[in-house]
């Protein structure tokens, strides 16, 4: 009998059907954790895959298809174990990800201002669009148009094991592996019913996380099947700035367009003091108070953090089922399917509308008003009007994804020791990206005229001359109720492989694998009307952006036992995009065993990276990064010192004062820059240069140590210029430029500009190139140290159970972008990159009960926010960092044999994060790496049976 159900969240309405068995299952999960609690928490680690298989069959190994009898590799590995993710009660699979001292965090939870509703995995900081994120081996469907992988689609109670492998394998996957590899392994041959229930929330009582989930499986056909089904539902709850100390006032000085607005510039020289005036409630003139302290109830500054979030609000839905068949002894046919529909809404502050000209005979102008702009020299000009519209509300946006994946295929034996594997996958999202209470600009700017003729059709009079002057019919004629941005992509790929045996030497089998690969991706993006229109204030018209490109791929690789003691192996693969053209990729790699304790790994590889459809075809996107101007000496905190004569020299071609005489102050902390992509972009071309050590002495069993060394070089690196905004800017102030005609043929500088009042204003390409020629270089280098030891406690009485100590530390050496250094410092285009990171656990164990102490640690780092030149010696940017120490404690206890409690406390110290002004969203910290939340607890349970 087949059941139907509806089930809905939000504004989606998802019609499912479930078999009998599962739907009684849901009912009884969800009467099981009606009394019970549980949350998130983190993920035990190991430092690299075991080297037994306790089946002795031939398995694969994420970075190699040749199939070994063991679990070894050339490459390093860190394993993720699934069981643990579930034990300490995971929901979003990043979370025990961004732990492992070799990834960089990325997009997650926390991030809101400039967050696109994904979570992502960045291996080795080179960006997630390098780090290949693979389920069962299989690429799964980007989920935005960067070509980055969400990791909202895989369910965390399916995941047997996550494998990440931290050095290029581009010569074994593809193009977009150049830092690495993240595998999820997942239960394909379940048994049995298993369902669980979690909830949690923090010490202060916000961002309450609930999670539901069953996994029905079980074989068939006299064992030759296996069929699984697995259904997951979370609900995470919201955090605001507000409700923490260190985040609920902008420390930065906040924005200079405020709640009580003001005119700018309303003389002829912009940058007379005194020159912006603002408006008292009544509607007349007084200057503008430009006090960056926020604590001060007179300064016309706004605090944009109290309404922004520190986490986002998601509801998600997960659906994935499994299926494996074995039509002969010899053939396995295999079938995977997901579904997932995930809603994350984003909240900013109110429409800061800027650059708004107001008719100098505006009806709604008070006398004292009307008397300043007759004062003028040209007292008919429009006047320049700004104000933050609080009346409206904030403005939220409201991500929703639907993606579906499947794959199918046949799997088994050719010949001799020949295996295959070929299969077809097809991807697809449909996204939409919702906005409220953003702003028409037409509307508003008729408005504030008084409705002049002309008007849009319902005019309604706008006098937003002082705080709370909106009225609400007002409001409701400027806002834009809804506007809904409409994205796609689909993924085609079908792969044919195989691997065996080339012969026997007298060290062993000569072992190889090839096999041929297709992939198309196209993307689609259609904005709404009003931004289509460029009617959305704050932002510039964007334009629909459609493409697509295939790739085909032969690849193959060989590894030979040279002695008992030394394997070589070699990789290589060709791979021809319709976007790039053809290029090839290799590896080299060594493995040598002097003794049964000691084991030796190097690889060197070369791999290219094509541009992604949204790199190629992006057409323009508006952005407002956090830059320090380095014409405008006054910044919060204070007065800078002079800059040298070649950066006055600049201010003066951009027709600024020249700042050594005069000291002016930049009132907003964010210029506007513009986003494009280019058709003209080359693929990228990495070096990557491992070499390691492992020793697991014989004389203490259970005890691994490794150190391993890693050199990525990326050329042609594709980039924002200079590496981003802040970049820009200071490669365009390196300069040496006497000449206007030397300014605009200057490839920096020419990308910039500046308005009347002196705001700078920023066009911001992709490209391969540093200059004309010379390509961008990105290297980084470290070492990564890793242990771990597992040992019984029965010297001690019987039946005492296990400690296990594992731990992962990495050094980054460096992390240079065109020869500038970012190891050891916190900027606005590459984030905060601790030398030091660390991650140590210990755990114990016993057949009822287990306890883990988790202790990660952030190395010491130096803020860049204000250092133009990136010299890295400005006196006014040495904002040390200091170094973290986040402890999580988590526990569980098995009742019976079929029923499980857990729970933990994560940050169990309450650490808050430092302020971090290098930030570009605007929550005094940087929310990807650092803890935000405080203090937070969870309690669950597992059933099983």
């Amino acid at each position: 009998m087949i059941y139907w159900a509806r089930v809905t969240y939000g504004d989606e309405k998802m019609t499912l059907h479930y078999n009998k068995l599962l739907l009684r299952g849901a009912a009884g999960l969800a009467i099981a954790v009606a009394m019970i609690s549980s949350s998130q928490a983190m993920a035990q680690v190991t430092g690299a895959a075991e080297d037994t298989n306790e089946a002795g069959d031939a398995i694969i190994v994420t970075g190699s298809r040749i199939a070994r009898p063991d679990l070894k590799s050339n490459s390093p590995i860190s394993v993720v174990t699934g069981q643990v993710l579930q034990d300490q009660g995971t929901v979003n699979v990043e979370e025990a990800l961004n732990q492992l001292p070799q990834v960089t965090p990325g997009l997650n939870a926390n991030v809101n201002n400039g967050g696109n509703g994904t979570v992502s995995v960045d291996v080795r900081g080179l960006g997630a669009s390098r780090t290949l994120v693979l389920v069962n081996g299989r690429r799964m469907v980007p989920s935005t148009n960067t070509g980055v992988v969400d990791l909202n689609v895989i369910n965390p109670l399916l995941i047997e094991r996550v494998e990440v492998v931290t050095g290029g394998a581009s010569a074994t996957y593809g193009s977009d592996a150049l830092g690495g590899v993240v595998n999820f392994i997942l239960k394909d041959k379940f048994e049995g019913v298993e369902m669980s229930g979690q909830y949690g929330l923090t010490s202060r009582g916000d961002s309450e996380t609930w999670t539901l989930g069953g996994i029905i499986g079980g074989n068939f056909a006299d064992d030759r099947g296996n069929a699984v089904l697995a259904v997951s539902y979370t609900d995470r709850g919201d955090s605001f700035q507000s409700e923490r100390a260190w985040s609920r006032i902008d420390q930065f000085g906040g924005s200079a367009t405020g709640v009580a607005g003001r005119f700018d510039n309303l003389f002829t020289n912009p940058f007379v003091p005194g020159g912006n005036r603002a408006f008292n409630p009544d509607g007349s003139v007084r200057p503008f108070i430009n006090d960056t302290d926020l604590t001060n109830p007179a300064t016309d500054r706004y605090n944009f953090a109290p309404v922004n979030y520190i986490q986002t609000p998601q509801k998600r839905f997960t659906m994935t089922a499994l299926a494996n068949f074995d039509v002969t002894e010899n053939i396995n046919i295999y079938a995977e399917g997901s579904y997932v529909s995930s809603e994350v809404k984003l909240q900013l502050a109110e429409t800061p509308a800027t650059n708004i000209f107001v008719n100098a005979n505006s009806p709604l102008l008070s006398a004292s008003a009307r008397a300043l702009a007759a004062s003028r020299a040209n007292p008919t000009a429009p006047l320049t009007f700004r104000r933050r519209l609080t009346e409206v509300g904030p403005r939220i946006q409201t991500f929703n994804f639907d993606v579906t994946q499947f794959n199918v295929g046949a799997k088994g034996k050719l010949f001799n020791d020949w295996n295959f594997d070929v299969y077809y996958g097809r991807g697809r999202v449909d996204s939409s990206q919702g906005l409220q209470n953003d702003v028409s600009r037409s509307r508003l700017t008729s408005g504030l005229n008084g409705c002049p003729a002309g008007s849009p059709a319902g005019c309604v009079s706008v006098d937003a001359f002082g705080a709370g002057r909106i009225t609400p019919a007002a409001a409701s004629y400027i806002r834009i109720a809804s506007a809904v941005d409409q994205f796609g992509f689909d993924r085609d790929n079908v792969v044919a492989s195989a691997n065996g045996t080339l012969g026997s030497l007298p060290a062993g089998d000569i072992g190889a694998a090839f096999g041929v690969e297709y992939r198309r991706d196209a993307s689609r993006f259609t904005p709404s009307d009003p931004a289509q229109t460029g009617d959305l204030t704050g932002f510039n018209a964007v334009k629909p952006v459609n493409g697509s490109f295939d790739t085909k791929e032969v690849f193959g690789e060989v590894s030979v036992p040279i002695i008992d003691m030394l394997t070589l192996a070699a990789k290589g693969r060709y791979s021809d995009y319709s976007s790039v053209g053809g290029n090839f990729t290799w590896s080299v790699e060594g493995d040598f065993r002097p003794v049964d304790d000691v084991r030796m790994r190097a690889t060197y590889s070369r791999a290219n990276r094509a541009p992604s459809v949204f790199e190629l075809f992006q057409a323009g996107d508006q952005g407002f990064p956090v830059v320090v101007d380095p014409c405008f000496r006054g910044q919060p905190g204070g007065v800078r010192a002079a800059p040298a004569a070649n950066v006055a020299a600049i201010c003066v071609l951009q027709g600024l004062p020249d700042p050594r005489t005069t000291v002016l102050t930049q009132t907003n902390s964010q210029i506007e820059g513009t986003f494009t992509g280019s058709t003209n972009l080359r693929e990228e071309t990495s070096k990557t240069l491992t070499g390691g050590i492992q020793f697991t002495p014989s004389f203490a069993d259970g005890l691994s140590l490794s150190v391993d060394y890693f050199d990525i070089k990326v050329e042609g690196y594709v980039s924002r210029v200079a590496g981003g905004t802040s970049g820009l800017v200071g490669e365009c102030f390196k300069q040496n430029i006497t000449t206007a005609a030397q300014l605009a043929a200057d490839p920096f500088c020419s990308l910039l500009s500046r308005r009347p009042n002196g705001e700078l204003l920023a066009t911001v390409p992709l490209t391969n190139e540093l200059l004309p020629g010379v390509d961008n270089v990105l290297r980084t280098r470290g070492i990564d140290f890793a242990a771990s030891y597992d040992f019984g406690l029965d010297f001690i009485g019987a039946d005492n159970g296990t400690l296990s100590l594992s731990s992962n530390v990495t050094y980054l050496m460096d992390y240079k972008f065109n020869g500038t250094e970012f190891a050891g410092f916190a900027s606005a285009d590459f984030g905060t990159l601790p030398h030091w990171k660390a991650n140590t656990r210990v755990t114990y164990s016993d057949e009822i009960f287990s306890l883990s102490l988790n202790w990660q640690y952030i190395g010491k780092s130096t803020d860049t926010f204000g250092d133009i030149d990136f010299d890295r010696t400005d006196p006014d940017a040495s904002a040390r960092l200091k170094a973290q120490n986040y402890f999580d404690l988590n526990a569980r206890v098995k009742a019976t044999e079929n029923f499980e409690f857990f729970g933990g406390v994560q940050n169990l110290l309450d650490k808050q994060p430092p302020l971090v002004q290098a930030g570009f969203t605007a929550t005094n910290t940087d929310e990807t790496l650092y803890d935000t939340l405080g203090r937070r607890f969870f309690i669950g349970a597992k059933m099983s049976f």
